[in-house]
């Protein structure tokens, strides 16, 4: 039985487990292809940008929380409704259509 109980592996020979530095990578690349701003938050801050995003996007405060298990509308108000808008870059709009 395997000892290394990696959750992601990479699958070009010899198959290790992928580094953190890469898996971070892609989640900043999923980050900013969102629409996130990356200068503002990390690959560690995906729920902070999630919860921002929904705001922007109107979703009711209730329905976030619910979801992200919050119970006082303080916490979002504190510490997740971020300003998350990118600068426009025609180039990966055009990419992302």
């Amino acid at each position: 039985m395997h000892t290394d109980a990696r959750l992601l592996i990479n699958f070009i020979k010899p198959h290790k487990s992928l580094a953190k530095d890469t898996i971070a990578r892609w989640v900043r690349t999923m980050l900013c292809m969102s629409g996130v701003d990356i200068s503002k938050f990390s690959a560690g801050s995906v729920q902070p940008a999630a919860a921002s995003k929904a705001g922007v996007a109107a979703v009711p405060v209730a329905c976030i929380m619910a979801k992200v298990g919050w119970s006082k509308e303080s916490t979002f108000a504190k510490n997740y409704n971020k300003n998350i808008v990118a600068a426009s870059d025609l180039f990966q709009d055009a990419m992302l259509e």
